[in-house]
């Protein structure tokens, strides 16, 4: 991990932020607010992957990081529930940035 926790902390937060201005834009211009993040902010969320520091295999798992299932399958925590992550046979708490800090750096 390239970040400290705060600087992780912040830019998961703001990510979040853009994200759901980009949801509300889209809502308001009558396009479907599921979205893929592209362009500049898919571009954010690429630094703070590589920041990260995941191997090839996490990279490549079928489920996606777990910065992936964070931001879009639990949609920044909000969604999380005890069970949603697991690792060897242990519920990882995914409820805010802090806990997906602590989830990523083991």
């Amino acid at each position: 991990m390239r970040f400290t926790k705060e600087e992780f902390i912040k830019a998961i937060n703001t990510y979040e932020e853009m994200c759901g201005e980009e949801r509300e834009i889209l809502y308001n211009l009558g396009v479907d607010p599921e979205w893929t993040p592209g362009g500049w902010l898919g571009k954010y969320y690429e630094l703070i992957e590589d920041m990260c520091d995941f191997t090839e295999e996490e990279l490549d798992s079928a489920s996606g990081t777990v910065l992936d299932i964070y931001c879009y399958n639990l949609d920044f925590g909000n969604d999380w529930e005890p069970g949603d992550y697991v690792v060897e046979g242990e519920d990882v708490p995914l409820r805010n940035a802090e806990d997906l800090w602590y989830a990523i750096i083991g």
